[in-house]
């Protein structure tokens, strides 16, 4: 695959940041462009303090410690997070919003430890200097366009496993319930199939977020298999926290 091939030829250097993919003018037009009026709306606000917050202790286990997060959201109904180079996280209103997506904490904390880690593990660096290649980018105008690319562009499947995998550890080693984690696949492994046709614009939104990432049903598999073979027979409970994610209020530090 290209992208692994350009890891092994050490073309991507260690750290990104979003100046560094977007260090002129013209690459900003480009990005707001695309967002314009959508990134970080007052209306988001407790979202994004709220996502922010459970962050704290994924964080707590990324090997690559030099990079700040920042977490945003999209004023847009639909089911979508993705991640850029340098620690952006954008979250769509829809995945957040829209029924039987996302029911606790514990489930949020999920996405939000695999967005991280598609940024720990550098798959975001990977998959930016492939679209960079692939489209022959020059001008900063283009670089812009790249990574508005990023947030429909899918991920290997091997990249995808592999993010689950360390957001389940991730989940885990802060006490977060892995098995809300692939109840949620579960879940929209049901809506997959008991979903409208392509003219509901739901269901449109599924068939593109399906169609760009692991089926479900193998997603809650595998993340299950992660789970116990990493389960610690010393902590008899973990959290969940569905009562947390409909106030917006995180799990009190003392709790973790």
């Amino acid at each position: 695959m290209l992208i692994d091939a350009l890891l092994a030829r050490g073309h991507l250097p260690p750290t990104f940041t979003l100046t560094d993919l977007l260090p002129h003018p013209e690459s900003w037009s480009a990005f707001e462009a695309a967002y314009r009026g959508k990134i970080d709306t007052p209306n988001m606000a407790a979202h994004r303090r709220y996502i922010t917050e459970v962050a704290v202790p994924m964080l707590a286990s990324v090997t690559r410690k030099g990079i700040v997060y920042e977490f945003h959201t999209v004023d847009a109904n639909v089911i979508n997070a993705f991640a850029i180079p340098g620690g952006h996280i954008f979250f769509y209103r829809g995945i957040l919003e829209q029924a039987k997506r996302v029911e606790n904490e514990a489930q949020l904390a999920g996405i939000v430890a695999h967005e991280i880690n598609h940024v720990d593990r550098r798959h975001t660096i990977a998959i930016f200097e492939y679209l960079k290649r692939l489209g022959g980018v020059d001008g900063a105008g283009e670089a812009g366009q790249v990574v508005v690319g990023m947030a429909r562009h899918p991920f290997s499947t091997k990249q995808e496993d592999e993010a689950d995998a360390y957001a389940v550890k991730f989940l885990m080693a802060a006490d977060y319930s892995p098995k809300e984690f692939v109840t949620m696949w579960q879940a929209w492994d049901k809506l997959d199939k008991e979903r409208p046709g392509s003219k509901d614009p739901i269901g449109s939104e599924l068939d593109e977020l399906f169609r760009t990432h692991s089926r479900p049903s193998r997603r809650a598999c595998n993340a299950m298999k992660v789970a116990m073979a990493n389960k610690d027979p010393v902590v008899e409970r973990y959290y969940v926290g569905a009562t947390n994610y409909k106030k917006k209020e995180a799990r009190a530090r003392q709790q973790y």
